[in-house]
């Protein structure tokens, strides 16, 4: 039995944060794995973003602020983890998954109907065309540039610093939309708020009316049957103490009845 999992168990935090250098790195691996479940998570929003996260160890319950603490540290994180990519492939993963969502979102948008099928310049489906326009110009001018270096090792090199810049500056225009957006997500978030309360209302008094709903129906066709014309059965349904007047019930009954 591993040497961490009976302190593991007795929440003894401070005896493994001194044990798990000296594990093999499978231990440590199946040590950093059983944090990563046991550890609380917590919910942060902000607006419209919604993130899910271990608990940092101020926040975390008392049974658990110390392995939350080995978690935030990130030392035992980094001991089992391989070498990093380099800058040209964890350029190319994220580029990839960009490229992926662009491409998609422009096929999604082609199927919608249009009078005119020429994107508006400040569309959904521009935007992604531009970022797909421009994506394939660093492309152009990583190429050209590594027509400048001399050798195959400097033009790697260039390559590399490229698709690190690359990276630095595609991630930063992310957080900067981010950050424009928020002053306007207060409006989006009561705005969404609104349409749910009012679908759940929409939802209570449908529910509520409609045992009464089967009665004005009921007790209107039954007016009807004894020779009463429409409008009179509704006035007549109303004086009995259905419904909120002749009119509604008039209407009521079109919209239940009508073919």
């Amino acid at each position: 039995m591993s040497e961490w999992k009976p302190l593991f168990d007795q929440r003894r935090w401070d005896e493994i944060d001194d044990l798990w250098p000296a594990l093999s790195q499978a231990e440590q691996r199946d040590l950093f794995a059983a944090l990563l479940e046991g550890v609380p998570k917590t919910t942060v929003i902000d607006g419209l973003e919604k993130m899910e996260r271990h608990v940092r160890p101020k926040e975390a319950p008392s049974e658990w602020k110390g392995a939350a603490k080995i978690l935030a540290l990130g030392e035992l994180a980094a001991a089992i983890e391989e070498d990093p990519p380099i800058a040209s492939a964890s350029w190319s993963s994220l580029r990839t998954e960009a490229e992926s969502y662009l491409r998609e979102t422009v096929a999604e948008c082609e199927k919608k109907p249009k009078a005119d099928h020429a994107p508006g310049e400040l569309s959904q489906e521009q935007h992604c065309r531009d970022s797909l326009e421009l994506l394939a110009a660093i492309d152009r001018a990583t190429k050209l540039m590594c027509t400048e270096m001399d050798s195959d090792a400097d033009r790697e090199w260039l390559e590399e610093v490229i698709a690190e810049i690359a990276e630095y500056a595609f991630v930063a225009g992310r957080h900067m939309q981010e950050a424009w957006a928020k002053p306007f997500e207060g409006h989006a978030v009561r705005g969404i708020k609104t349409i749910q309360s009012a679908a759940e209302g929409g939802r209570q008094r449908k529910g509520k009316q409609a045992p009464e709903t089967a009665q004005i129906i009921s007790y209107m066709r039954e007016l009807m049957q004894s020779g009463h014309s429409k409008a009179r059965a509704a006035e007549l349904t109303h004086k009995k103490g259905l419904g909120v007047s002749a009119e509604a019930n008039s209407k009521l009954f079109y919209r239940i009845t009508k073919p």
